[in-house]
């Protein structure tokens, strides 16, 4: 079940709400390069109109989901940032809080798999038949082996007549 309520303007509210208290290590930085980069990108990227987009990929059933926004900006993050594994990230997201501001991650930090699960509906929702037709993902058939040892004729059978 998809349920959001804030806007972007929400988000960089809540954003320079959280970096106005923070310590003077966290804003020095914050000056570095990177991260100043990061900050750009995430205010820049106004990602109100994929709610509209992929609200239909949700279930209106069941456990609210993850902000799909806000996953977006920390994959968007995890690219600025050079890292290629998922499972890292969400390591270096549990003990970074500049990182975590800057996806908009309020609360716990979201599990990897809600990560796979956002690409999964993502990868699934526009697949068409000639992408992965029928029987693509298939094992291959393996010949089968001749019974008895290897290298061996078999016994000829007496039949008597």
């Amino acid at each position: 079940m998809l349920t959001v309520s804030s806007t972007h303007q929400d988000f960089l509210q809540d954003l320079n709400g959280r970096i106005a208290i923070m310590h003077s290590s966290q804003i020095d930085r914050l000056n570095d390069l990177s991260y100043a980069m990061a900050l750009g990108k995430v205010t820049l990227l106004n990602l109100d109109p994929v709610i509209d987009v992929i609200s239909h990929l949700y279930s209106s059933r069941g456990r609210p989901a993850a902000d799909p926004r806000m996953l977006i900006r920390s994959l968007v993050l995890m690219y600025h940032f050079q890292e290629t594994s998922i499972q890292l990230w969400h390591d270096r997201l549990e003990y970074d809080f500049l990182l975590r501001v800057l996806c908009g991650i309020s609360g716990r930090n979201p599990a990897v798999g809600t990560y796979y699960s956002l690409m999964d509906r993502l990868y699934l929702w526009d697949i068409s038949v000639n992408i992965l037709p029928a029987g693509k993902n298939n094992k291959p058939k393996k010949a089968k082996k001749p019974k008895g040892r290897p290298g061996r004729k078999p016994k000829k059978v007496l039949t008597q007549m």
